[in-house]
């Protein structure tokens, strides 16, 4: 019974309304999300940072949705992308390590090993966690950077900048 009501009510949609003409695609249509950078560039003879998530990588620029605004920087200016693969979380490593102190604290004198094994583990799992998720690519290795971006086929015909649509360093 509830093909039929599905089949009735698919047939009776104007097929107009399935060709329809599809508005622009916005950055923030977008469901997934690219991979936090850092952009090294040089302009005006000084080093300046953009961070941002990677929207797009073209065979020229990057465009890179900053937090105010999205900004096309050209591969000429660029010294390097730092990326963030995963969002890790090193802080919940040290929020257990926190834990693990006080719990040790109720072993009485055995506390005077588990507190510092606690310190000692704890503070090594959250540096490496922290440190090991990021890594750096040149610009001669631009194809690699294209896997990190929102959009890595490149941006679709119908997409729209917002209002800084030429905005450049």
């Amino acid at each position: 019974m509830r093909k039929l009501a599905l089949l009735l009510l698919m047939a009776s949609v104007p097929t107009g309304l399935l060709h329809a003409e599809m508005p622009p695609i916005l950055i923030d249509d977008v469901p997934s999300r690219g991979r936090t950078v850092e952009v090294v560039y040089i302009w005006n003879q000084t080093t300046e940072r953009y961070p941002g998530e990677l929207i797009a990588v073209t065979p020229d620029s990057l465009l890179v949705l900053g937090r105010e605004s999205e900004m096309w920087i050209p591969k000429s200016i660029i010294i390097e992308v730092q990326i963030s693969k995963h969002d890790l979380g090193a802080g919940r490593f040290v929020g257990w390590m926190a834990l693990g102190v006080i719990g040790s604290l109720s072993h009485g004198w055995g506390a005077i090993l588990t507190v510092p094994l606690w310190l000692i583990v704890g503070t090594i799992t959250s540096i490496t966690v922290a440190v090991t998720n990021d890594f750096t690519l040149l610009p001669d290795q631009w194809d690699e950077l294209r896997q990190y971006s929102r959009f890595p086929q490149g941006l679709p015909a119908e997409f729209q900048s917002g209002t800084n649509q030429d905005a450049t360093p």
